[in-house]
């Protein structure tokens, strides 16, 4: 195999289409060209690809935390206002007896919608 070390990088990273792989080739390539020290730049490449790859993980664990409390937000009022109903309907009832009740729990429905939108779009993050 006569392929030479950067090319071999190249076909590499591109063969997995990671950016970590791509960064890694080019540093590579770089040190070669520039005659610097390949084990030192390996090992500092390699340092900062792992902590790279930690901060996503972190990242990931914590959207993956909030993910969870929005669903159990989301689930909340619904489980509460079914309970309510169950439990004692006369309670509830003036919401949805009435016309001013209707208007009312239709805009609570309107701005429990909008706000469940809202949490998905917060905790969106593309890393």
């Amino acid at each position: 195999m006569n392929i030479q070390l950067e090319k071999a990088f190249f076909e590499f990273a591109k063969s997995v289409d990671l950016e970590e792989a791509i960064s890694l080739a080019e540093i590579i390539s770089f040190a070669k060209r520039s005659g610097g020290n390949y084990g030192k730049n390996i090992k500092d490449t390699a340092m900062k690809l792992e902590e790279n790859l930690s901060i996503k993980q972190e990242i990931e664990t914590i959207t993956t935390e909030k993910r969870l409390e929005l669903k159990v937000m989301c689930v909340m009022p619904l489980a509460i206002l079914a309970y309510i109903t169950l439990t004692s309907g006369a309670f509830i009832a003036p919401l949805y007896g009435n016309l001013l009740g209707i208007v009312i729990m239709t805009g609570c429905l309107m701005g429990y919608g909008a706000l469940i939108m809202l949490g998905r779009r917060i905790i969106e993050i593309n890393i």
